[in-house]
């Protein structure tokens, strides 16, 4: 039986792994990383502009609040789930696994440098709808520090999310579709741009197992400065599902084709 290694040792080479394989793929972002920064910046922009026009209306700071918070978190949940979807299945299509399997890596450094890389692109999308509803409608929100914590803890679920549609669904088109659909769940059937008392019993049920749901909750309570006791329960939440999420994601992920 071959004897583990000590944990130092082990961390040490998760780290040299984690740092070439963030470095390389940083560099693969490098020639598309200007149109996730343009999609990261202007989707929750016309979010705010638009939703805040529906009706007669609505430009109260409650629906207001809502709408900030709802579209920072929706664009991040779309650029995690679908392009880091999108870019595992295009690998596998490339048979670019095979070449990561030859390395001396673990697949938990792969899959932690590979979601990292990804959310420095999603990270234009996580105030900008904040500083929309300022400079719009001059609503003051609080930029607490909370939201350094806040943000990356909802997007990594996300991002994993993505990382394991993308590892067990080989073709590139159905991935699109599933990702697509995801979405659309995440718009209407999570409480992001809708209170939760307003939805269907059925998806307030769903909700409770959403990250989103208690990223969107956590932003709230950060940007109106009310850090209580439901507050620390949504980061929680969402650590534990960062977790669960890397490690499902460790576990879903395939080097080889089937």
């Amino acid at each position: 039986r071959v004897p583990r290694r000590a944990l130092g040792t082990r961390l040490a080479t998760f780290g040299t792994s984690f740092k070439y394989l963030w470095f390389e793929h940083m560099l693969i972002v490098r020639t598309s990383w200007h149109v996730h920064m343009v999609f990261g910046i202007f989707m929750p922009l016309t979010m705010v502009f638009g939703f805040s026009r529906i009706g007669s209306g609505l430009t109260d700071q409650s629906s207001l609040l809502y709408i900030a918070s709802g579209s920072g978190v929706f664009s991040i949940a779309a650029l995690g789930t679908t392009a880091i979807a999108q870019r595992i299945g295009a690998i596998k299509a490339e048979g670019s696994m095979m070449y990561y399997a030859s390395l001396p890596i673990s697949k938990v450094a792969f899959v932690t440098a590979f979601v990292a890389a990804r959310l420095l692109l999603i990270a234009p999308g996580l105030v900008t709808s904040l500083l929309a509803v300022e400079v719009l409608y001059d609503i003051q929100l609080t930029l607490s520090p909370t939201l350094l914590f806040v943000y990356p803890l909802t997007a990594l679920p996300l991002a994993a999310l993505g990382l394991v549609i993308g590892s067990l669904i080989d073709r590139i088109e159905l991935i699109s579709i599933v990702t697509y659909m995801l979405n659309f769940l995440l718009l209407l059937g999570a409480p992001l741009l809708i209170p939760l008392e307003s939805l269907p019993v059925a998806l307030r049920v769903i909700s409770y197992v959403m990250p989103t749901s208690y990223g969107a909750d956590a932003i709230r309570h950060s940007v109106t400065g009310d850090i209580d006791g439901t507050f620390a329960l949504d980061v929680a939440v969402l650590a534990v599902a960062s977790v669960a999420s890397l490690w499902i994601a460790d576990r879903a992920l395939r080097w080889r084709a089937s």
